[in-house]
């Protein structure tokens, strides 16, 4: 749902991608966030044909006055701006997470805006965040798009504020998927708490298995 929101980030050039970036900073205006996925930097190789990271600098000429910050394709990295990058406060000084990687600029210790692995949420946790109303509103169109698609049902491994916006969207009759939702493994001990378990739920949303990661 959020996705269908951001920056579409699948492009076959660099350029084609910053232009997404333009074009939704000037929709946006100034100071928001602009989020996105799907980049890819095997597929934008350069004159010499080999692929590179892109970095902080490309995203701040697209977006000069906007926090920018874009999942990648593969989900293992997080192309942020520089203004994303100090919003979250990550600096020189910002050491690596033990399973995670800051990529610096060459020949120094400069932040370059890529973020590996557990390094990715640093920025993440500067965006603010979605409500359960705004996500059921994006989750409108997302299931608009599912069922146009063929698509009658789902299982959703998201955190729990997709299901507190599934739950919006059921109340109010307008869930039309079937979609069987994922207990986090983070949150086991609560479920089990609650006495729920796997099939509790109605006929449109409904828990489904452990995710474990």
């Amino acid at each position: 749902s959020e996705s269908l929101d951001g920056v579409d980030a699948e492009t076959a050039t660099l350029e084609e991608a910053l232009d997404r970036v333009r074009e939704k900073a000037g929709r946006l205006g100034p100071g928001a966030w602009i989020t996105g996925y799907g980049w890819n930097h095997n597929v934008w190789s350069g004159p010499d044909g080999q692929a590179r990271f892109p970095a902080r600098q490309h995203l701040d000429r697209a977006a000069p006055r906007n926090p920018v910050a874009l999942k990648a394709k593969s989900g293992h990295a997080l192309w942020a701006s520089s203004l994303a990058l100090a919003a979250a406060g990550v600096t020189e000084n910002t050491p690596d997470p033990p399973t995670g990687k800051v990529l610096r600029e060459p020949g120094g210790s400069t932040p370059g805006g890529i973020l590996l692995e557990d390094a990715m949420p640093l920025v993440q946790a500067a965006i603010p965040p979605l409500t359960a109303e705004s996500l059921a509103g994006l989750m409108k169109a997302a299931q608009a798009a599912l069922h146009a698609a063929g698509l009658a049902g789902i299982h959703d491994y998201d955190n729990s504020l997709s299901l507190r916006a599934l739950e919006l969207l059921e109340a109010e009759g307008l869930l039309t998927l079937r979609v069987v939702k994922g207990i986090p493994h983070e949150l086991l001990g609560q479920a089990i708490d609650l006495g729920l378990r796997t099939g509790f739920g109605s006929p449109r949303l409904s828990l489904g298995a452990l995710k474990m990661f």
